[in-house]
């Protein structure tokens, strides 16, 4: 793998942010996803080596991203697991009955990327636990099926 500069280095973190930001860029243009992983990985070292966490984050997305396109679902499960230890600032326990609030991202996140895993039972389980969090969050106990489609009507479509 080709060194990128520590442009974090240099003291203005957000002119560093905006060239890693383009480079990320270009990579993806190019369809170079398994560079952009070893990038992101690299940039979010930097920035802890600059004192700041948090500066690197904007790599997330990216690095969440690459996985998706090469369809490498265990190094996806990894960046997702290592993106809610920065988020959250712990591991969420997923076998956990309760998550206060984080059932969005049991079913959107971590169910999916637990089917494409293989790990059917487990996300399963999660889809579970997730909904009936939901529906007993309710005051009627049921869960609207709206909340999973756009809530705007489309426009008619005029019929020729």
């Amino acid at each position: 793998m080709r060194q990128i500069p520590n442009l974090f280095r240099g003291g203005d973190a957000r002119k560093a942010v905006q060239t890693y930001e383009m480079f990320l860029a270009r990579l993806a243009v190019l369809g170079r996803h398994q560079r952009i992983v070893e990038v992101c990985r690299k940039i979010r070292r930097f920035a802890a080596a600059s004192g700041d966490k948090t500066v690197g984050a904007f790599t997330d997305f990216a690095e969440k991203q690459a996985p998706n396109r090469l369809q490498n679902w265990t190094t996806l499960w990894r960046a997702l697991r290592a993106y809610e230890a920065a988020f959250y600032g712990r591991r969420l326990d997923l076998k956990k009955r309760r998550w206060k609030g984080k059932g969005f991202e049991i079913l959107f996140y971590y169910g999916p990327r637990l089917y494409f895993r293989r790990e059917y039972r487990f996300g399963c389980k999660l889809f579970e636990k997730a909904l009936s969090d939901a529906a007993s969050q309710r005051k009627n106990g049921s869960i609207p099926f709206g909340m999973f489609i756009n809530p705007r009507p489309l426009p008619p479509v005029p019929i020729r």
